[in-house]
């Protein structure tokens, strides 16, 4: 009796219970936020076995013209598709980012479908951003600037306002980029990093006392 329970153990540690990945997060989450902002959402895939999974994820979106989406692996930011490769028992975070249009409201959504190569299960998260009824406090005339495009793979394009500075800083608060030449007329400033990884940036304008900041999304 003894060897048969030993025998039992060995065998449920060598291969453990069989269960799929989860995502660690509402299926559906839902934001109001004023037009020109914003949505930024986090979450974790998690395999809860000693596994290796290889993980094809798509986007479909819904989303007005002059909006953008993206959505962020450990890995990568992508627009379209990605494959990640997930070594269980261990949880990846992923990112889902939406960015909207200053003039007009509306509202829009993204789902991120998740699919085990190996075994052909699905799971999947959906995003929806409104604008069309939150308004806020905004940035005054002298100091809004222009980034594009945005998200971008090789430069990004500013214009910025007379007497302005532009600072660039990474998630973490680190400046990675800066143009403080002083002009008495708008001017255009190309920022093309050479070595950096695809991230999330924040530009920030000054002058005259005003700030303005706007996220800078940079997919290699």
């Amino acid at each position: 009796m003894r060897r048969i329970v030993l025998i039992a153990i060995v065998l449920a540690s060598v291969f453990p219970a069989f269960c799929e990945f989860e995502i660690l997060f509402d299926r559906y989450v839902s934001v109001e936020i004023s037009p020109g902002e914003h949505a930024d959402f986090e979450f974790y895939l998690h395999e809860p076995n000693r596994s290796v999974d290889t993980i094809y994820i798509e986007l479909h979106k819904d989303i007005p013209d002059g909006w953008s989406a993206t959505a962020c692996t450990p890995w990568e930011c992508f627009f379209e598709h990605a494959t990640y490769v997930l070594f269980g028992p261990d949880s990846a975070q992923f990112s889902a980012h939406f960015i909207t249009a200053d003039s007009v409201p509306g509202e829009g959504s993204m789902s991120m479908v998740f699919t085990n190569v190996h075994t052909g299960f699905t799971d999947s998260v959906v995003f929806e951003v409104s604008t069309l009824a939150k308004i806020t406090e905004r940035t005054p005339e002298r100091m809004k600037f222009s980034a594009y495009p945005n998200p971008f793979n090789s430069a990004c394009r500013f214009e910025i306002p007379a007497g302005a500075a532009l600072r660039i800083y990474d998630e973490t608060g680190a400046l990675v980029f800066s143009d403080e030449t002083f002009s008495p007329q708008e001017r255009v400033v190309l920022w093309a990093p050479k070595n950096l990884t695809s991230s999330v940036y924040f530009a920030v304008v000054e002058g005259d006392g005003v700030k303005s900041v706007r996220k800078i999304i940079f997919v290699k």
